[in-house]
């Protein structure tokens, strides 16, 4: 057993380790966990099962997974900020004569918010990421509607990968994380299904051939 110290909290945590490491360590005190996906040839853990909603296929040295993001909670706001928006378009362009200047600003500002609100709303049920993964770099991108965030990164520049998460997160926040070979741990696509994250980072492992290790930035002895 190793000895270890919780990164949020500092209160102890016991690690396992050998043959059989541990898929998450959870802090008893703050909820932190730290999640990795041990694929890699050499460990005993069996492969994590594809998950519903995550397409994958090689072509040679090329991967490609498919995620679709679709979560029935983005349903109901994006039925109340479509009613909220559709009264606004009918009945506010009635009154825009007679407000003043500050009650027209929060007019727009109220209208940018639901706009934004249905946008989010719409892409977190409709839309897919794309990673696409050759023997130089990771492509991730976002279809059909444009999402930012699309990334571009170099192999050689990526030492280890985990996932992690905190109890107390906004639920549905899974970040995949990356070590730069700098060291400087960076976020490269955050998730919002926990077997789509552990998958996710399980396959690019395994192509990159990654074998887990301690990281000392989220488990401190």
């Amino acid at each position: 057993m190793i000895k270890a110290r919780c990164p949020q909290c500092r209160n102890p945590i016991t690690l396992a380790e050998g043959n059989e490491p541990e898929r998450t360590v959870v802090c008893q005190r703050c909820g932190y966990v730290l999640m990795t996906a041990n694929s890699s040839p050499g460990l005993s853990n069996p492969p994590l099962p594809l998950p519903r909603g995550v397409m994958i296929q090689r072509y040679g040295d090329i991967l490609v997974i498919v995620r679709c993001w679709f979560r029935a909670i983005f349903f109901l706001p994006l039925l109340v900020s479509l009613f909220f928006l559709t009264v606004a378009f009918v009945r506010v362009p009635a009154i825009y004569s007679t407000l003043d200047g500050p009650a027209l600003f929060t007019v727009f500002a109220v209208l940018l918010l639901l706009l934004f609100m249905f946008y989010h709303c719409l892409c977190q049920l409709v839309n897919r990421t794309e990673i696409c993964m050759n023997s130089n770099e990771i492509r991730m991108r976002h279809y059909p509607l444009p999402y930012p965030f699309h990334k571009r990164i170099e192999l050689k520049n990526i030492r280890q990968l985990y996932c992690t998460w905190k109890f107390d997160d906004t639920p549905g926040s899974y970040p995949i994380m990356m070590v730069r070979q700098s060291g400087y741990h960076e976020c490269l696509i955050s998730v919002g299904n926990r077997e789509h994250a552990l998958f996710i980072t399980q396959e690019l492992q395994q192509q990159l051939r990654i074998v887990d290790q301690p990281l000392a930035s989220n488990i401190q002895t």
